[in-house]
């Protein structure tokens, strides 16, 4: 045997250099982990694969349907919009369902966590005050002024503006929100999926 000391420093260099290679070897395959899945979602937030039966899109009508919207969805469409107008984020996040389908404009997203939805309201970059509603289908299409609110991202040039959405409303939770795309957003086409 030789010296203990030099004997402990080579086995301690030893595992060293094993570790490392155990690092790297875990390092390289979690760099690897997803890189070519273009499926992969981001945690927590579930992208509709194929939307629950029927969630399409209202179209936003050139002639309104003259039907009136039940006036207890609209308290609830009218309650989120002022407390989300006034900086109560939390409270307005409370008026959605769990899970929940949003989408402003684009793919649909199932909101599963109440986490998941306060986030969702406090990016909204507008607040907005109801000025009209009407029953489409099993939606009610509100129509908002947008204003600004505190907290929000900035509305920009979009204060004054008019922006629809169709809600979805059940038990008086907000089951669906769905952004409307009037024709001078989408180049002529009024359908925001």
């Amino acid at each position: 045997m030789g010296d203990p000391r030099l004997d402990r420093v080579l086995v301690v260099t030893g595992i060293r250099a094993v570790l490392w290679v155990c690092v790297a070897a875990v390092i390289l395959a979690v760099a690897g982990c997803g890189g070519s899945n273009r499926n992969a979602t981001t945690p927590g937030v579930h992208r509709s694969t194929t939307p629950p039966a029927p969630t399409a899109t209202p179209e936003v009508a050139s002639t309104p349907s003259g039907t009136r919207a039940p006036a207890d969805q609209v308290r609830v469409i009218r309650r989120w919009a002022d407390l989300l107008r006034h900086g109560h984020v939390e409270a307005a996040s409370r008026l959605f369902s769990l899970p929940a389908v949003v989408a402003n404009p684009g793919p649909r997203f199932q909101l599963g966590t109440r986490a998941e939805i306060k986030f969702f309201n406090r990016t909204l970059p507008c607040g907005g005050r109801l000025v009209d509603s009407e029953l489409r289908g099993r939606y009610v299409v509100a129509t908002f002024v947008l204003t600004e609110r505190p907290g929000g991202l900035g509305c920009g040039s979009g204060v004054g503006h008019k922006a629809q959405t169709a809600f979805l409303i059940r038990g008086h939770r907000i089951v669906e929100w769905l952004r409307v795309l009037a024709d001078e957003e989408t180049g002529g086409t009024a359908d925001s999926s």
